[in-house]
């Protein structure tokens, strides 16, 4: 069985109550561990899989640098361009564009103010 790695956020641990249930599941083989532990050698991981790494909005760029560290280590299995699209909550309206149901958005962008957009 893979070695996983479910990336958390040392915030976010205790709070992603599915954590603890899909480590269980996975019967020794998945361990929950935070994307920005130096510590971590990503190499002895068959698979690292985002799961509730919550803090990446205000370190975005470095954030990024770590997919693509990490991807080019091991399998990530959310690869880096998906991750890079996903982060810039435009890709709502991507999907929407292309016939998906999304939920209806509107999107405030840097430097604008709501009031500038009523």
């Amino acid at each position: 069985m893979p070695r996983i790695a479910l990336v958390t956020a040392r915030e976010a641990e205790s709070l992603d109550e599915d954590l603890p249930p899909l480590i269980d599941a996975f019967a020794g083989e998945a361990v929950a561990v935070c994307w920005d532990d130096a510590a971590v050698d990503w190499l002895r991981f068959d698979l690292v899989l985002l799961r509730s790494a919550w803090d990446y909005v205000p370190r975005l760029a470095e954030f990024l640098a770590w997919c693509e560290r990490v991807a080019a280590q091991t399998r990530l299995l959310n690869p880096p361009a998906l991750v890079r699209w996903n982060t810039d909550k435009h890709y709502l309206s991507d999907l929407a564009a292309r016939g998906l149901a999304t939920v209806p958005s509107h999107f405030l962008e840097p430097g604008r103010h709501v009031a500038d957009d009523l």
